[in-house]
């Protein structure tokens, strides 16, 4: 399984320590809370998707529908609380059989081009995951996919429960954490010390980054040239920037829940 890593930014040039050394703490603190979030998330697949796929197997797994799927996802209390938007049954060669997703948002492919890579895992794991390249709508993007055996009443692997989101609907989701998380924390503050501050969230690749909506360009191009994914495999990292006039801090960790190939981004402003 490939590493995540998580990044917490806030500036393109190096600044000073002076008025900096907060949003550097900050930063760190932020990109912790989203390693123990990704931690979670996958824990919740570990021991949902397994289940799920006891109830789904059987010897003919072509009569396995949405409705099914769906039933075993608010049945399987942590797969309904998944974070994973896409769930279905494929075969032994990686095509879906049935989808609980309106429409199919990965081409008839939920693995990707490196299923081996997942499917080998389920021979000897509940669950296996890893983050792997994807097609989508006809553009190359990048997906954490995790499956668990189907097997038929013989007890063989016939097929796969798959469960799959792409990096930037994950960045979204961990955004989304830590807005949550940073409200809770100013809640009941005194006036002035209730605003919750600014931050980005972006995953990366060996390769690419993948922002969370709404993530400036300028800050992406930020975070690039720093080189952010070499620095979260080498440990966790932070150092302060200043993009576009205004001071930030990042900082940078692996998420080793999700694998080894990608690495999340928070860049984190003081209002």
């Amino acid at each position: 399984m490939k590493a995540f890593i998580v990044l917490a930014m806030v500036g393109m040039t190096s600044c000073t320590k002076s008025g900096s050394d907060a949003n550097e703490r900050l930063a760190r603190e932020d990109v912790n809370f989203l390693v123990h979030t990704s931690e979670s998330d996958v824990a919740e697949l570990e021991r949902g998707l397994p289940e799920g796929a006891k109830r789904l197997g059987g010897d003919d797994l072509s009569k396995r529908t949405a409705t099914e799927i769906a039933t075993v996802r608010r049945q399987v209390l942590d797969l309904n609380s998944a974070k994973t938007v896409v769930f279905g049954v494929a075969n032994l060669e990686g095509k879906w059989l049935a989808t609980d997703a309106e429409k199919d948002p990965f081409a008839g492919n939920p693995v990707g081009q490196d299923m081996q890579r997942v499917f080998e895992g389920t021979k000897t794991m509940p669950l296996s995951g890893n983050v792997l390249p994807r097609e989508r709508k006809g553009k190359q993007e990048g997906a954490y996919v995790a499956t668990s055996a189907l097997r038929d009443t013989k007890g063989n692997i016939n097929g796969y429960f798959v469960t799959t989101i792409s990096l930037a609907e994950y960045a979204y989701r961990l955004h989304e954490a830590l807005k949550s998380h940073w409200s809770e924390r100013v809640r009941g503050a005194p006036k002035g010390g209730d605003i919750v501050p600014i931050f980005y969230v972006v995953l990366a690749t060996p390769n690419e980054l993948f922002p969370a909506p709404k993530v400036p360009a300028v800050n992406v191009d930020a975070l690039k040239a720093e080189g952010v994914f070499a620095k979260a495999t080498a440990g966790l990292s932070s150092s302060n920037l200043t993009i576009t006039g205004r001071k930030f801090a990042y900082a940078v960790a692996v998420m080793p829940r999700l694998g080894g190939d990608v690495a999340v981004a928070v860049l984190h402003s003081e209002p």
